[in-house]
């Protein structure tokens, strides 16, 4: 039972989820060791879903250049270093002329790597994020001035959760990226991990809302461009030129998200 236990609170701390027939997808994706035991307790998570926790070897996050020197930065999950990966992304390919961050799946993870991460395209003094606690509210300002001023597209879809949420959710407020794919999860609680005599228990300790005031839960972000079955079904707040370039990408058995995100920045 007490190791039982150990899954459950390293699985909350980082937010990583699977069905069983994904439990190799997993294995190469994932770690959750002791790093999850840590100091770390207020997270953003996915909620009600199974727990596997094994020493796995972590599959790093992903980062290639794409034709037209487009950056597609994958993260499967906000963890310690995420920002920072980041950053070295964005150092070790100066030529790219935008950005694809790849959130879809990702459950969620460290509140603060969210932030940090958004802190990453917004200028100073902005305002990124309220937290409620039902008698304080806390607000995070962007703490220094944005290092990539190039076009960003986040790629979303209904398994983006939590953290995921808040970097695609402010920076389409902030109007500093296009959002693209399906409606998240609309996750927008903040739960602590509490421990009493080797017990440990998920409780809700707050609710976050967009720069706007708006709270996502069970409302999810809404994607600019929203693509169900290989086609795009809406979209908003984007010129109808470019909404009829966009249409004239071939779908075929691709990924039509992807593709329509590298369309966006080289058309």
């Amino acid at each position: 039972m007490v190791f039982l236990r150990l899954l459950l609170l390293s699985f909350l701390l980082y937010g990583c989820s699977f069905q069983k027939q994904d439990m190799t997808e997993v294995i190469h994706k994932h770690y959750i060791g002791q790093g999850a035991l840590d100091k770390y307790s207020k997270v953003l998570n996915a909620g009600e879903q199974k727990v596997f926790n094994q020493n796995i070897e972590l599959s790093k996050d992903i980062a290639y250049l794409l034709q037209g020197n487009i950056l597609y930065i994958k993260l499967f999950y906000f963890h310690r270093q995420s920002m920072q990966n980041i950053e070295q992304y964005i150092s070790n390919y100066p030529q790219s002329k935008g950005m694809i961050l790849d959130l879809r799946n990702n459950t969620g993870g460290l509140l603060e790597q969210a932030i940090n991460i958004v802190d990453l395209f917004i200028e100073k003094d902005e305002t990124l994020l309220h937290i409620s606690n039902g008698k304080d509210n806390d607000i995070y300002y962007a703490k220094k001035k944005a290092s990539y001023k190039r076009p960003v597209v986040v790629l979303v879809n209904n398994k983006s959760m939590s953290a995921s949420e808040i970097v695609a959710g402010i920076l389409q407020e902030k109007q500093r990226a296009i959002i693209i794919g399906q409606i998240t999860y609309g996750k927008g609680s903040i739960q602590d991990i509490i421990q009493k005599n080797s017990q440990s228990a998920k409780v809700t300790t707050g609710y976050y809302s967009l720069p706007s005031g708006t709270n996502i839960e069970n409302v999810g972000i809404i994607p600019n461009i929203e693509i169900k079955h290989n086609k795009i079904t809406k979209v908003k707040n984007i010129s109808q030129d470019m909404r009829r370039k966009l249409n004239k990408v071939k779908m075929q058995n691709k990924d039509v998200n992807l593709i329509v995100a590298q369309r966006f920045l080289t058309i």
